[in-house]
C-alpha cells in the first residue's frame, strides 16, 4: 500500500518506525511495525487503510476484544 500523508499527520509527535508519505510499503511491514515501540505511524497507517479512520479501526479493535469474552 502506499504510506498515507493524512495518516502520517496523526502521528502528533510519538514514536515512529520512518516510513513517509508515498512510499510503497506491504501490510506485513506494517503489521511488524506496530509490534515495535517505535511503530506507531505504521499503526495509523494500518488504521486509516483498512478502516478509513482512526476512530472507526478503533472500534473495530473494541468489538472485536468484547467479542472474545
Amino acid at each position: 500500500m502506499t504510506v498515507s500523508a493524512s495518516a502520517m499527520v496523526a502521528r502528533d509527535g510519538s514514536s515512529t518506525m520512518g516510513i513517509e508519505p508515498g512510499r510503497s510499503v506491504s501490510l506485513d511491514t506494517l503489521l511488524h511495525g506496530m509490534m515495535l515501540p517505535s511503530g506507531n505511524d505504521a499503526a495509523e497507517q494500518v488504521a486509516v487503510a483498512l478502516a478509513d479512520s482512526r476512530e472507526q479501526y478503533v472500534d473495530w479493535m473494541n468489538q472485536e476484544a468484547a467479542s472474545l469474552w
